[in-house]
């Protein structure tokens, strides 16, 4: 279980690191395009991605911040399969960290507890 509590504080530290960063629309665009190359989303995902930023859905993510523009992403992957998602995820992640400034070593990257975390979820 300690484990598990070390991801669940190095998660709760990249979402502050999301939420302070502040992001423009330009820098969103560019975000869009990063996110085709990296995975995170395909071409027919995009314009409800950008639906979801120009008009989210809760209030807390009306904020321009790389923590609102994690969530517009997100809100599309409610509709794909587990497996997708997963794969989707690591790459947003990896995609938004390095924009937080997290691939500094200041936190750990979180994939190698993905498969220990979801085998946890599972049982």
């Amino acid at each position: 279980m300690g484990r598990l509590a070390e991801v669940r504080h190095l998660q709760d530290r990249r979402i502050a690191a999301y939420r302070e960063r502040e992001l423009t629309n330009s820098e969103f665009n560019d975000l869009l395009i990063q996110a085709l190359d990296c995975r995170a989303a395909t071409a027919t995902a995009l314009p409800k991605i950008l639906e979801s930023w120009r008009h989210p859905e809760h209030p807390e993510f009306k904020e321009r911040s790389l923590w609102s523009a994690f969530n517009a992403f997100t809100q599309h992957y409610k509709d794909l399969r587990l497996a997708e998602v997963s794969r989707r995820s690591l790459a947003l992640h990896g995609m938004c960290d390095g924009l937080a400034g997290l691939h500094n070593g200041r936190i750990p990257q979180l994939d190698a507890f993905i498969p220990e975390v979801e085998a946890i979820a599972l049982n």
